[in-house]
């Protein structure tokens, strides 16, 4: 049963990115989707084997990661083969865990709203506890926010992607210059 639901987690997040290329130009051959764990050695075993795999010219220039333990992972295989975070590859990472914030370049990820999914499911399950018949299985979507941190970068600029608050503290100190 643990094993099954995890499969459908991986596979839900697969079809997510999936259904993100699909609204693009872009191609998402299906050897670029690789199953690879949830760890950090797993991510860095599956960045050596990406990129070890391939020759130059087929290296992906963005990495999406299961989670941000994985992409920690990816960051240092990177890192071990010469390739730099953002300039050569982006890399994002899903959960948001507190460490981000504090890496040499600090890591995009993807939040999840967690006291918001904590809620959700204490109310599914009173209601499962309360019903005098069986409540049937309900999927319920929150929303997820990206947040955009150094680790990616847009593909037609040289520098890293700017968050709303990057981009803030840059036109404020233009301004400054400006007004000097």
């Amino acid at each position: 049963e643990e094993g099954q639901q995890a499969r459908r987690h991986v596979a839900e997040r697969a079809n997510g990115v999936r259904r993100a290329y699909s609204s693009t130009h872009l191609v998402l051959a299906p050897e670029d989707i690789m199953v690879v764990g949830a760890h950090f050695e797993d991510g860095y075993r599956s960045g050596r084997v990406l990129f070890g795999s391939r020759p130059k010219s087929e290296w992906p220039t963005a990495i999406t990661c299961y989670n941000d333990l994985v992409a920690i992972g990816v960051c240092r295989a990177l890192q071990e083969l010469g390739l730099r975070v953002p300039d050569d590859v982006s890399v994002v990472g899903y959960d948001d865990i507190p460490v981000l914030e504090y890496l040499s370049v600090p890591l995009t990820t993807v939040r999840m709203p967690k006291a918001a999914m904590g809620e959700v499911a204490a109310r599914m399950l009173i209601r499962h506890i309360e019903s005098k018949t069986v409540v049937p299985p309900q999927k319920v979507l929150l929303e997820a926010q990206l947040i955009t941190r150094r680790s990616t970068r847009r593909l037609d600029d040289a520098g890293p992607v700017a968050s709303p608050s990057m981009r803030d503290e840059r036109l404020a100190r233009r301004a400054q210059r400006a007004a000097r």
